[in-house]
């Protein structure tokens, strides 16, 4: 190549890399092995939520109405325009169309995470291999752990400070950097079927869930959803790293003087949720909760379709599910506050 050659080549390198966009690649056929690995991905089957509820415990045997006709498999990708469409492949509203918690927590919340401040996209945590799967079938979110990545994948050295050094070992990151978990309470079910319409009696966040985790055997953050059908109520609990990650984590007062183990400690029970008579509203507990399932009450509401109005109903929990997390031990709530054996 003569010299000329060679600056022309330069030139057209320089000028090609002033034109990329990082956010926005150039679109275009979608290579092959992505095309296949979507088929198995958990976006292409959905099996994360069948998983659930299809368990024995699920809410599948709770409703006795099959998932194929809960319209909740409706969410599966079959192409790449399914979730890309026009949309850069790094645009975060790619996600949001369809993850609902993380659009309720960045747009009708405002909750902020230091990893979008900082100008981070979900690309940027969620890899390829996880998003588009990697060729393996998965049956949930939790066992894809393989090709996830976690907080110390890219934070290798941790500050040293007390709260690292006592529980780094123990206690996963989320559980104290992660400002809130969030929920959409009281999920409709008859709506869903009858109406095609996700109805909930509204978002709540303002609490931190504490549980044990069985997959790596770390104190994690986790989320719940609940649902009602007819007379049927249901809890699902499972392990959740909400997007509300704070630079300077919580500090000890917050798990170690909380007014839930005070609760715990005087009535018996932690009320998640409960009904003002008086103002017609429902409100959800703050804080710091640790995972007792069977010490929890939620006041359960139903929606009237004739009013338009959501109606108390019952604090009986028919059926709770958790899967992948188990309660804190009496040790551990013992290190908490907790007065009881």
């Amino acid at each position: 190549m003569n010299s000329k050659a060679g600056i022309f080549v330069v030139i057209l390198i320089v000028v090609a890399l002033a034109a990329y966009d990082p956010n926005n690649p150039p679109t275009g056929p979608a290579p092959e092995t992505i095309t296949h690995n979507i088929e198995t991905s958990l976006h292409g089957t959905s099996r994360g939520m069948q998983y659930w509820y299809d368990h024995p415990d699920g809410f599948g045997a709770v409703s006795g109405v099959p998932y194929s006709a809960a319209s909740c498999g409706s969410c599966h990708v079959s192409n790449c325009r399914d979730c890309h469409g026009d949309e850069g492949p790094r645009a975060i509203s790619t996600c949001t169309k369809c993850h609902a918690r993380q659009e309720l927590e960045m747009n009708e919340l405002g909750l902020t995470d230091v990893h979008f401040e900082s100008g981070m996209v979900c690309a940027d945590c969620h890899t390829p291999s996880e998003v588009h799967g990697d060729g393996s079938v998965y049956a949930n979110m939790v066992e894809a752990a393989p090709i996830r990545k976690d907080c110390a994948d890219c934070h290798t050295e941790l500050p040293d400070n007390t709260a690292h050094q006592i529980h780094s070992a123990t206690v996963h990151c989320a559980s104290c950097h992660v400002e809130t978990m969030v929920t959409c309470y009281n999920c409709h079910f008859e709506s869903l079927l009858n109406d095609k319409e996700k109805r909930s009696y509204g978002p709540f966040s303002g609490f931190t869930i504490l549980a044990n985790s069985t997959v790596d055997d770390k104190v994690r953050p986790v989320t719940y959803q609940s649902v009602t059908y007819g007379d049927h109520t249901f809890v699902a609990f499972g392990p959740y790293h909400g997007h509300s990650v704070m630079r300077k984590g919580h500090d000890c007062t917050f798990c170690h003087s909380s007014a839930r183990m005070d609760e715990l400690n005087q009535t018996g029970k932690i009320k998640m949720t409960e009904w003002h008579a008086d103002a017609g509203t429902l409100t959800h507990t703050v804080g710091m909760i640790p995972f007792v399932p069977d010490k929890f009450e939620f006041q359960f509401m139903t929606y009237d379709a004739e009013t338009k109005t959501w109606k108390p109903t019952t604090t009986v929990t028919e059926k709770t599910q958790f899967l992948y997390i188990e309660p804190l031990t009496t040790e551990q709530l013992q290190k908490l506050g907790y007065e009881g054996e």
